[in-house]
């Protein structure tokens, strides 16, 4: 996959890609964010929903597209305020509000919190920095989220306790306590985790993507012309291998952020084969 830049360009290309502009615009951000959703759960991983099974009556294949969708929205308004506004700027409650969105139209839980909660960091990472790589907007998440405000984290503990009420777990919702960033609000969060699944969702933003970072590695030593399924599918079955106590539904969250960078930092690739 790491040579779909030097891919030659197709009799269609000048014309599908006349309105190309240098800076990854707000209505292009959606367009990567709703692909990567949709694509996500299409192929086939074990432990998850695909197209030829869902995972259960909560977790259906409609239910992970029409909310892939319904974030579309949140996420052109994050880019829009960045590059409009500048950062720091409070961005999280538009966290909530791809969370509340998320539900439009559908049945079911949370299918997209994990979703969110990975890509916003990587975002507005690449959108302040205006990195061209997956790698350096990785690297850059913890100059980003220790510049986040103290009202940020009282959204994103808002949208995690409504996350919890969408997949009925009320037990779940915490009393919401300001902390003076994101990041620091996710290691006190790691720090008092007990379940597994909060531990390693936890880790995964704290210790600056380790999992997303090897999967990312894994997705580039593939074949370019290998369809896009079979890669996620490698991807997915290589990292679960390497990383056997990590929730299957984490894994399957971080595969729909390395599509979201592949795509968006590959601007023109035909990453769909």
């Amino acid at each position: 996959m790491a040579n779909l830049l030097l891919q030659k360009k197709g009799r269609f290309h000048d014309v599908v890609w006349a309105d190309l502009e240098e800076i990854l615009s707000p209505r292009e951000v959606r367009r990567y964010v709703q692909l990567a959703g949709v694509l996500e759960p299409i192929s086939e991983k074990e432990g998850c929903t695909t197209r030829t099974k869902d995972l259960n009556q909560f977790q259906k294949l409609e239910y992970f597209l029409t909310g892939a969708i319904n974030i579309g929205d949140a996420f052109e308004d994050l880019a829009y305020r960045i590059l409009h506004k500048g950062f720091p700027i409070t961005t999280y409650d538009l966290a909530f509000k791809a969370q509340t969105d998320s539900k439009k139209n559908r049945r079911g839980g949370r299918v997209n919190q994990g979703v969110i909660e990975f890509l916003f960091p990587l975002i507005i990472s690449q959108l302040v920095n205006k990195e061209k790589t997956p790698e350096e907007i990785i690297t850059r998440v913890p100059l980003i989220l220790e510049q986040t405000t103290s009202q940020d984290t009282v959204w994103l503990q808002k949208m995690q306790n409504f996350a919890f009420e969408m997949s009925g777990y009320y037990e779940r919702n915490f009393p919401i306590n300001k902390e003076r960033t994101i990041l620091e609000y996710y290691k006190k969060r790691l720090n008092n985790s007990i379940k597994p699944s909060d531990i390693f969702h936890n880790e995964e933003i704290v210790n600056t993507y380790p999992t997303l970072r090897y999967m990312l590695k894994t997705f580039n030593e593939q074949d370019s012309e290998y369809p896009l399924s079979e890669s996620m599918k490698t991807t997915y079955d290589k990292a679960k291998e390497k990383y056997p106590e990590i929730p299957k539904g984490i894994l399957a969250d971080l595969n729909a952020c390395l599509i979201y960078l592949i795509s968006s930092c590959q601007r023109t690739s035909k990453i769909v084969n």
